[in-house]
């Protein structure tokens, strides 16, 4: 990768495609993001802290069902 942003974007897509292509979700109701080096849970000063770093966040909206 050419950098963290590449890194990071790439395993947010490859989260998005396994939910689209395995289990069939519905690509209207995803988005991707990345945030590269620059949003860490911890200090990447450990090995342990750069493993907790390295992640996806999925958040889960609600909405409201039109009748």
């Amino acid at each position: 990768f050419k950098d963290n942003w590449d890194l990071s974007a790439a395993r947010s897509l490859s989260v998005l495609r396994y939910l689209i292509d395995t289990k069939k979700a519905s690509p209207k109701r995803f988005a991707s993001a990345a945030h590269g080096k620059y949003n860490p849970l911890k200090p990447n000063t450990s090995a342990k802290n750069r493993s907790l770093n390295r992640r996806v966040d999925i958040v889960v909206v609600p909405f409201k069902v039109e009748k």
